[in-house]
């Protein structure tokens, strides 16, 4: 691969796992919001429907692993692409 070409995949990256990082952040911000709550709604579609607090409680904790698993996934890829790249660069 060319210098370049990495160079643009690790932009990539990096935008990627920026954006699954806001979303986590947003994510355990809603289940801190969501301790405190006897009542709780969430988006379908373009409707707002309620929820138990218990079983949206379970739908973000599984999206919290999804994205922290993706995160870490994006980690890797980025440290392997540095890693090539200063391998060209020497």
């Amino acid at each position: 691969m060319d210098e370049q070409l990495i160079e643009t995949n690790l932009q990539n990256i990096i935008m990627q796992k920026h954006s699954l990082q806001s979303q986590l952040v947003e994510t355990e911000s809603a289940l801190r919001e969501l301790k405190n709550s006897k009542e709780s709604f969430k988006i379908v579609g373009n409707i707002l429907v309620e929820s138990s607090p218990k079983e949206l409680s379970k739908e973000l904790n599984k999206k919290q692993e999804t994205l922290n698993l993706r995160i870490e996934t994006l980690d890797s890829q980025e440290e392997s692409l540095r890693n090539e790249m200063k391998k060209l660069r020497k």
